[in-house]
């Protein structure tokens, strides 16, 4: 994200500055999938630089989270991966906010 000077004037900064506070921050909710033990979110907003906050939805969600081994893989340009238990579950929901570059 590029911070500008309250008195900056260069229109093309003020514009690369806007357009990098669409690329902060995104948010939406994932599921993870039903016996496997990786989901992947694809997201244009994300890239290498971004950090991923997972917040559980869901009672099965809860329990994934703290009963069960799992991991965020770092994110790449356009994804994130999620890794899990593999377990039958189809209501693992979690809110997912990235913030970053």
């Amino acid at each position: 994200m590029k911070i500008i000077s309250a008195r900056e004037r260069s229109l093309p900064r003020i514009a690369e500055a806007i357009a990098g506070l669409s690329r902060a921050l995104a948010t939406r909710t994932v599921t993870l999938t039903p016996s496997a033990a990786m989901t992947t979110v694809v997201e244009p907003k994300i890239n290498s630089g971004s950090r991923v906050i997972l917040v559980e939805q869901t009672a099965n969600a809860a329990a994934a989270k703290y009963t069960t081994p799992w991991c965020l893989i770092t994110p790449g340009d356009g994804s994130f991966v999620i890794a899990h238990a593999n377990n039958a579950q189809a209501d693992r929901v979690f809110l997912w906010v990235a913030i970053g570059e």
